[in-house]
């Protein structure tokens, strides 16, 4: 972007119908305002101009890059695990296999603040998809992941193996979008899909084949903030 070009502030494609509706509403509502002389209506308009920019905001989907410097201070055999999701990571946990590695299940809390599409973490191939109805309760609680509606993606890393991806509602969220489907080959960076709302995003991962780069309680952003590291030696 250079000097003389303004910023551009992408949308999610599920977010125009709505989007669209309130610039609609809010056109008739100013008109009609202008032309009547009416409060009223001069009112209506600028709420639904506050809830058309609040809606914009929510489905922004900007797009990310990795920082270079980061890539380069991974090595040239190591690849990187880039975060599935904008916001907090709140848990870690260890998930004992039986007759199996570990694996490590790291858990983020994203606000209605934060970005809400995912982005793939490793490339691969999608194995299984699988949804699952549950309830909606608070996403920062780890109980979430057990209870909740959830679509979990599980992807198979030729190095790794297999690691998933659970998009996860919240106490607001209702509605998860997969933009995947089974035996895709994923890339990372790739965008994964959307939660709508407070929500929770989950990536499993075997434990002793990565290095994990981030700490609890850290800030990350989806498709920018590399997590974790692996060998990619064959």
């Amino acid at each position: 972007m250079t000097d003389t070009q303004l910023p551009v502030l992408k949308i999610a494609k599920p977010g125009w119908p709505v989007i669209l509706s309130f610039l609609g509403i809010t056109a008739m509502a100013i008109t009609w305002a202008i032309y009547y002389k009416s409060t009223t209506l001069g009112f209506l308009g600028l709420a639904s101009f506050l809830l058309l920019a609040i809606t914009m905001w929510f489905y922004r989907d900007p797009d990310r890059k990795i920082n270079a410097q980061q890539l380069i201070a991974l090595g040239g055999s190591r690849k990187p695990v880039i975060a599935p999701a904008d916001g907090r990571l709140t848990d870690m946990t260890d998930i004992k296999n039986p007759d199996s590695e570990t694996t490590l299940r790291l858990g983020f809390f994203l606000s209605p603040l934060n970005v809400h599409v995912q982005w793939v973490p490793i490339e691969g191939k999608v194995i299984v998809i699988e949804r699952k109805n549950g309830k909606c309760l608070p996403a920062y609680k780890p109980e979430a992941a057990h209870e909740n509606a959830m679509v979990s993606v599980l992807i198979n890393n030729n190095h790794l193996g297999p690691c998933a991806v659970r998009q996860i509602t919240g106490f607001l969220a209702r509605r998860i979008l997969t933009w995947t489907h089974q035996g895709a080959a994923l890339r990372f960076g790739q965008r994964l899909g959307m939660i709508l709302l407070g929500s929770r995003v989950e990536l499993d991962i075997p434990k002793d084949k990565i290095k994990l780069q981030v700490s609890l309680g850290q800030m990350v952003y989806a498709g920018k903030s590399v997590i974790a590291s692996y060998e990619s030696k064959i």
